[in-house]
C-alpha cells in the first residue's frame, strides 16, 4: 500500500507526463513566471531581514538604547 507522498511507477510517470504538458500551456508559463518571481521577492526579503538583524545588533553594541518595536 502506498503511503502519502508516495507514487506508483505508473502514476509518477503520468504525473511528470501531465507536468510537462500543462508547463507548455500559457497557464503554466504564467505559473512559472509567478514562482520566478517570487523567488526574487524571497531573496530581496531575506536579505531586508538580515540588513535589520545586523543593524540591531550593531544598535546593541553601541551601547546605545533603542525602541525594540520601531528600530528608532
Amino acid at each position: 500500500m502506498n503511503t502519502v507522498g508516495q507514487l506508483s511507477h505508473g502514476r509518477e510517470e503520468a504525473f511528470d507526463l501531465f507536468k510537462r504538458d500543462f508547463i507548455s500551456t500559457p497557464a503554466g508559463a504564467k505559473i512559472e513566471a509567478q514562482k520566478a518571481a517570487l523567488r526574487v521577492q524571497y531573496a530581496e526579503a531575506k536579505a531586508l531581514g538580515q540588513a535589520i538583524n545586523s543593524a540591531k545588533q550593531e544598535a546593541g553594541r553601541s551601547g546605545q538604547p533603542y525602541c525594540r518595536h520601531c528600530l528608532c
